[in-house]
C-alpha cells in the first residue's frame, strides 16, 4: 500500500509559524512499503490560480498510484466570524469561538466508502489522545461553509468540492488539525507535544486502515480444474 501525505501551513495571526511535518513515522505502517510526502515547496511562490497547486498534488498522488491520500491542514473561520485585537501596537485577526479538529471527505471521491472508513479511524485515534472535533461546521452561521456531518462519532464532514478529495483516485481525507485563528489552540498546535499526538493518531489510523484492507483483500481463487468432456462414440455405419 502506498500512502500520500501532502502538508502545508496557513497563517492568520502573529504567533511564530507552526510547521506541521508529515508524520515520518508512517513508514512503520505494516503492509506499507512506500510512503510519499507531498509538501508544498517553500521556495516556490503560490501559482496565479489558487487551485493549481491542489490539482498538482492530486495528480501527483494519482501518478504515484497511492492507496491512501491524507491532507493535513490548519483550520480557520469565515471572515464574518473574525475579530480584531491589538497586540504590540499591531492589529491582528482571531476567533476564539471554536477549537478542535475536523475531518473531510468527498462524495465525488473514487472510493467514498474507503474515505469514510479511514476518516472514522482517524477521528477515533485523535479522540483517544484527548482531542475533540469542532461542531461549528453544522451551524447556520457558517453560511456557504456549512457542511453535513456524516460521522457524528468521529467528526467526519462531507465537502464534495475539495479538489484534493474529489480528484484523487484512492480513499482521501483532509484533516484540519486545529484552529490557528483560535489564539489558545494556535499556541498548542505550535508545540512538539501536540504535533506528536496528531502524528501518532495519523500513524495508528493508517496502520489500522492498512491492516483492514489487507484482510479484506480477497485471495486469488485457484484456477478451476480442466475437465475433459467424454467423447461421444459415433454410431456404427449401417450396411444395406
Amino acid at each position: 500500500m502506498r500512502v500520500s501525505v501532502p502538508t502545508f501551513v496557513s497563517r492568520w495571526t502573529s504567533v511564530t509559524p507552526c510547521e506541521f511535518p508529515a508524520p515520518t513515522a508512517l513508514a512503520e505502517c505494516r503492509n506499507t512499503p512506500s510512503i510519499f510526502s507531498l509538501p508544498t515547496p517553500s521556495n516556490r511562490p503560490w501559482p496565479t490560480a489558487p487551485w493549481a497547486g491542489l490539482l498538482e498534488r492530486a495528480a501527483r498522488a494519482n501518478q504515484l498510484r497511492a492507496n491512501l491520500f491524507v491532507a493535513i491542514h490548519h483550520d480557520s473561520v469565515p471572515d464574518n466570524l473574525i475579530e480584531k485585537w491589538e497586540y504590540n501596537g499591531e492589529t491582528h485577526r482571531f476567533s476564539d469561538r471554536f477549537r478542535g479538529y475536523s475531518i473531510f471527505i468527498s462524495e465525488a471521491n473514487a472510493d467514498r466508502k474507503g474515505s469514510l472508513a479511514f476518516g472514522h479511524l482517524l477521528g477515533r485515534e485523535l479522540q483517544a489522545r484527548g482531542m475533540h472535533y469542532t461542531p461549528h461546521y453544522t451551524l447556520p452561521l457558517m453560511g456557504r461553509h456549512r457542511h453535513q456531518l456524516v460521522d457524528a462519532e468521529a467528526g467526519v464532514y462531507q465537502y464534495d468540492q475539495l479538489i484534493v478529495l474529489r480528484n484523487t483516485l484512492m480513499p482521501a481525507v483532509l484533516l484540519e488539525a486545529g484552529s490557528i485563528v483560535n489564539r489558545k489552540e494556535e499556541l498548542e498546535l505550535a508545540t512538539p507535544e501536540r504535533r506528536a499526538l496528531i502524528s501518532a493518531a495519523v500513524v495508528a489510523a493508517v496502520e489500522e486502515f492498512c491492516a483492514e484492507r489487507a484482510e479484506a483483500k480477497p485471495s486469488q481463487p485457484p484456477a478451476p480444474a480442466t475437465v475433459s468432456k467424454p467423447t461421444r462414440p459415433r454410431p456404427a455405419a449401417l450396411s444395406h
